[in-house]
């Protein structure tokens, strides 16, 4: 590992699709502990051990979310403890209780999904760690470098700011489509919420979507490659106030394979 490098926890997040009134699809993420700690919360924090008072917690949960996503959540668990332990077992054989140990800890004790373990903790929990000489760990540096100005890793994703650096883009919404308004509409210059009121039920001037495509991961080895992208699909127009506005489809590509790619120095 190089000194500034770090691994993840490895409790499985679950997407969660919930419908809403409107009828369209709102989509949630939990991560497997967070049905544990909804528990303990309740046991620990709040002080209730009743077993009526938690089943009426348990039902909560159950009309929050799905019941088969939390039969969906444990095996996931378990999943991860057992995927976990089997490669583990190609470097501790025989080992089994420091397996255990370190399976635990990476899907159990950290509070977070995005929480960075550091070589130091890696090391603290049992973990086999190769710490690189001075020569290999500036080449690893530089190709971290290289996957972050490729994966634009110290930018957020902004909707306008891919349309204005894209020149065809940046071209194409020079002179947007304005969003019809109903043939009733006030002729009033509008307000700016009363213009969004009324633009929701305007008729929009159809318009090919623009593609923007980002990188989100690329495993590389000296005979393969493979890459994860998601997909953008923007769709622009100006509201009945003259506002910019778009909408955004993001669309994951998966892992593909790639037939020719850079070879690092």
């Amino acid at each position: 590992m190089h000194p500034f490098s770090n691994l993840g926890p490895a409790d499985p997040q679950i997407r969660i699709d919930l419908p809403e009134r409107s009828g369209g699809t709102r989509h949630i993420s939990i991560s497997t502990e967070d049905i544990r700690h909804y528990f303990d919360f309740i046991r620990s924090d709040v002080g209730i051990t009743d077993q009526a008072p938690l089943s009426s917690a348990l039902n909560s949960l159950a009309d929050a979310v799905n019941p088969l996503f939390i039969g969906v959540s444990k095996k996931s668990r378990q999943l991860s403890l057992s995927l976990g332990a089997r490669l583990l077992e190609t470097q501790l054989e025989g080992n089994k209780d420091k397996i255990d140990s370190i399976t635990q800890a990476l899907n159990t004790s950290y509070h977070h999904h995005g929480y960075a373990v550091s070589r130091k903790e890696a090391e603290k929990i049992g973990l086999k760690i190769v710490k690189p000489e001075p020569a290999i760990a500036s080449i690893m540096w530089d190709i971290w470098m290289d996957y972050c100005a490729e994966m634009k890793c110290n930018l957020a994703f902004d909707v306008y700011d891919e349309l204005m650096n894209n020149p065809q883009s940046k071209e194409l919404i020079s002179n947007p489509p304005v969003a019809r308004m109903p043939t009733n509409a006030s002729s009033e210059a509008p307000s700016r919420n009363s213009a969004d009121s009324r633009s929701q039920n305007a008729a929009d001037v159809p318009e090919a979507p623009i593609e923007v495509v980002t990188l989100a991961g690329t495993i590389e080895s000296s005979r393969l490659a493979h890459a994860f992208a998601f997909k953008h699909y923007i769709t622009y127009f100006r509201n009945a106030d003259m506002y910019m506005d778009a909408n955004v489809i993001k669309i994951p590509n998966g892992w593909a394979r790639l037939e020719t790619y850079r070879s690092h120095p």
